[in-house]
């Protein structure tokens, strides 16, 4: 909750770093999942995702509408193409990337995203 020190002015800042924080987050577990090799583990990464994405949104579009946001659909746009974004980047990568150099990348963004999962939640 915002304290009276911190009047309206700087709310809009707050709301915009939400969406830039959490694009990032839905970037990263989007890349999680288009470099997932088998359909199983794709499967639960991609169940992490559906599970709280929809209280992500929410949770965006109730600061920004706070905020004073009059272009809501248009952050929650700019929200929801961010995944697709990160699937096609991690599917690209998945493809370019062969070997050790392969599982090192897919490792490295199942931490990123478990990691993300952690923090926001």
């Amino acid at each position: 909750m915002l304290g009276r020190d911190e009047g309206p002015t700087r709310r809009p800042f707050y709301a915009f770093v939400l969406l830039i924080v959490l694009s990032v987050h839905s970037t990263i577990a989007g890349m999680a999942l288009g470099l997932q090799p088998e359909a199983a583990a794709a499967l639960l990464v991609m169940l992490g995702i559906l599970f709280h994405k929809g209280s992500a949104a929410f949770a965006l579009i109730v600061t920004a509408h706070a905020a004073g946001n009059r272009a809501l659909w248009q952050t929650l746009a700019l929200f929801s193409v961010m995944t697709p974004v990160g699937i096609v980047i991690g599917t690209v990568a998945g493809q370019v990337f062969e070997g050790r150099t392969a599982l090192v990348f897919e490792g490295s963004f199942n931490a990123l995203a478990a990691g993300t999962f952690i923090y926001c939640q």
